[in-house]
């Protein structure tokens, strides 16, 4: 396991096997990448350099992993309880093989930042309850919020569709700013 990592040095990191971020922040130089191919237990605070997960990513209890990068992303998000992925700004691409797991109805994931952009490619299902902040949902892949929805403000575009299962709970109001139409389908 590792703790903080702070660096202006390396660029690109790739994490393969199993490893464990125990606390702290990974910090890295411009244009800086994580790169997941194996697991990665995490019980940090942020990562501020562009993570891409082809693997796996472990979310540990009451933990809040803040994006605030660029990144690609065709593995699993799987959340403990109370944890809490926080993409903050930047694009991030869903891919195939993408999805967030850990249904718990008190995990989130807040999408929030001006400029992020959440770019679904592929088809995603987000287990636990998804809030949307700002920023806008794009790209032609569907996106089930099987754990709950609120809409809080940012932009639903793009052509693929948010799935809301029956008897799914859902918040539609403005609560941090405008909320934009502009394509999804319901």
């Amino acid at each position: 396991g590792f703790g903080s990592l702070s660096t202006d040095e390396f660029t690109d990191v790739t994490l393969t096997g199993t490893s464990t971020f125990t606390s702290g922040s990974i910090i890295g130089g411009t244009g800086s990448n994580l790169f997941v191919t194996g697991t990665l237990d995490y019980f940090g605070t942020a990562i501020d350099i562009s993570l891409n997960n082809a693997g796996t990513v472990n979310v540990g209890d009451s933990q809040t992993l803040e994006l605030e990068h660029d990144g690609t992303h065709s593995g699993v998000f799987n959340l403990d309880i109370m944890a809490t992925p926080t993409f903050t700004d930047g694009t991030h691409n869903f891919e195939t093989g993408a999805s967030v797991t850990g249904g718990d109805s008190t995990m989130t994931i807040q999408a929030a930042g001006n400029s992020l952009i959440l770019n679904f490619n592929a088809a995603v299902t987000f287990e636990p309850r998804f809030l949307f902040f700002d920023g806008t949902v794009a790209g032609a892949g569907d996106l089930t919020a099987g754990g709950g929805f609120l809409w809080g403000g940012g932009a639903l575009a793009g052509t693929g569709k948010l799935i809301l299962p029956a008897a799914t709970p859902v918040t539609v109001s403005p609560l941090f700013g405008d909320l934009y139409w502009a394509g999804r389908t319901l």
